[in-house]
């Protein structure tokens, strides 16, 4: 764990004004970042929104809350779950410069804007492109592998996606909040965002495995132990493989594929 020194207390930072109620509030609210998305402002106008239970508490009037909410309510564009690291970190360095200049408040404009395109990236990887398909594979299994009169595999497969999908979006809504207040300018470096790419590759190393896997169930429920039908779904699969690999066409690989399995669909129909 990254020490830094600014601490959480039971009901403030040490040296800061927002309280735990405080984050809970600015927690909740991080879930309806995307609510006013807009092609001109992206999130900006949600990431204002988000931050408006701590601008409550760091300003001294009204005037001030305007200022700041209106200086934190333009263009910004992130990943939505990583947002909260940014989020905390502005929030951080809103409270400590009450008083600041304009060069200070552009500086700080910057800052939000490199984290954002760092996070933005990291954010997509994880949750898009490997966390995604990684959750997905493993509720097929769940379904296939667990049948049952009831259908309640399907219930299990879908509640799996859903919650394990979540443990890590909740994770990192939450704990970049927090690490973001506390680290400021740092945050990039805390121990949560760097073991991202040390998950990026386990999961995507693990989901080649669980694809094997579920290969595996599928065949045997589908054709039900039926060589025919195992090699039927075996060649129309490195028949769309093939030709997607080769870049000739991805459509031509899947019509390849579903050609084979009709063609000897029916050669297995004739023979005795």
């Amino acid at each position: 764990m990254v020490k830094t020194k600014y601490p959480l207390s039971k009901e403030s930072s040490e040296s800061g004004l927002i309280t735990k109620l405080d984050f809970f509030k600015i927690f909740v609210r991080s879930f309806f970042i995307q609510a006013c998305f807009t092609y001109k402002y992206m999130l900006g106008t949600g990431f204002g929104f988000t931050l408006l239970p701590g601008i409550r508490r760091m300003a001294k009037n009204s005037e001030d809350i305007g200022k700041i909410l209106s200086r934190n309510s333009r263009f910004f564009n992130t990943h939505p779950y990583l947002s909260s690291y940014v989020i905390g970190s502005i929030l951080r360095l809103e409270e400590k410069s009450q008083t600041e200049s304009v060069e200070e408040r552009q500086d700080k404009e910057k800052i939000k804007q490199r984290l954002s395109t760092i996070l933005g990236s990291l954010g997509d990887r994880l949750f898009w492109k490997y966390l995604k398909p990684w959750v997905s594979v493993i509720a097929l299994i769940v379904i296939f592998a667990f049948q049952s009169n009831d259908n309640w595999n399907y219930y299990a497969g879908v509640t799996s996606f859903i919650v394990i999908f979540n443990i890590f979006h909740l994770f990192y809504r939450w704990r970049g909040l927090k690490e973001g207040y506390k680290m400021e300018t740092m945050v990039i470096q805390s121990k949560s965002i760097i073991i991202i790419e040390k998950m990026n590759k386990f999961i995507s190393n693990s989901t080649l495995v669980l694809i094997g896997i579920l290969i595996i169930v599928e065949i045997n429920y589908i054709f039900s132990n039926s060589i025919i039908g195992a090699a039927i779904l075996i060649l129309a699969g490195f028949s769309t493989f093939y030709f997607s690999f080769r870049k000739i066409s991805p459509a031509m690989g899947i019509i390849s594929g579903q050609i084979i399995a009709i063609i000897l669909y029916f050669v297995a129909k004739i023979l005795p």
